[in-house]
């Protein structure tokens, strides 16, 4: 009796630790002032983050606030973007301290502590560099100590000193394309990984592969991206630009959400 009682709580714990969630990249103005439904409910489901685009107003329309509060509202949690190269063709700014900073500051005054997504580094062999941005999100007047900061090294990688240093730290690990996935990453991941990732908790990793046409193959990816040796936690996977959900988007939170049943982990190696 008592031995099944500790494999229960066993059980139960490993259930409860493991905790798949998307990452959804909110670039679109349309989709920030009016979430879509079907996002909104699947917080309920999974855990659900967005990316959203870039701040570049002191005081942004009542709409793209009534958007994010709707998100919020759902409990899904909001990270905000800030590019960090000068030579990308999207985005504002930035490449200097200040520039990066000001534009958490912009996003700190209307939504204290929340967390930031530094995108483009490139930041390999640079964290002297993050580090100072890292601490400006910890240090903030308006930050908690506990305050996530997630970057995308974009064409470059990152050392292990990153994750064993700071303590909030997360990294995207992957983005790109589904023939870059199955070309680079799939047969043994030499991609970004000079060390291993399964020795972090898998919410410190997060993936988005793109033009993935079929739910079969965003089903495959899913399940390959949650395996201990890739150790994604938070994933999205699309057939379409960001600037709406894929077409899956459905079939998506069910993959995910299947990845966090007890059942799903004995039989794909994911349980921790």
């Amino acid at each position: 009796m008592v031995a099944s009682l500790v494999a229960l709580v066993a059980l139960a714990t490993s259930a409860s630790a493991r905790n798949f969630g998307l990452i959804v990249p909110m670039y679109n103005l349309t989709m920030i002032e009016e979430p879509p439904a079907n996002l909104l409910a699947a917080a309920a489901k999974v855990p659900v983050r967005v990316v959203l685009g870039e701040l570049a107003d002191t005081k942004p329309a009542a709409g793209y606030m009534a958007g994010i509060a709707a998100l919020k509202g759902a409990g899904i949690a909001t990270l905000h973007y800030t590019h960090t190269r000068a030579d990308g063709p999207c985005c504002h700014c930035c490449d200097t301290f200040a520039h990066i900073t000001d534009r958490i500051a912009l996003c700190d005054a209307l939504w204290p502590g929340d967390p930031v997504f530094f995108d483009n580094g490139p930041f390999a062999n640079q964290q002297k560099l993050f580090d100072s941005l890292y601490a400006y999100t910890q240090t903030h007047p308006t930050a908690t100590t506990s305050r996530p900061a997630m970057m995308n090294p974009g064409r470059s990688g990152v050392e292990e000193s990153y994750l064993k240093t700071l303590p909030n730290f997360e990294l995207m690990g992957f983005e790109g394309t589904m023939a870059t996935w199955h070309t680079v990453v799939d047969p043994g991941y030499p991609f970004h990984r000079s060390f291993n990732w399964s020795n972090y908790e898998q919410s410190r990793f997060s993936m988005i592969v793109e033009q993935v046409p079929t739910v079969a193959e965003m089903q495959a990816i899913v399940k390959r991206a949650a395996q201990a040796d890739l150790n994604y936690g938070s994933m999205y996977v699309t057939d379409q630009p960001y600037q709406s959900l894929p077409s899956y988007f459905d079939e998506l939170v069910s993959a995910v959400a299947a990845l966090n049943s007890p059942a799903t982990a004995r039989a794909t190696g994911t349980a921790r």
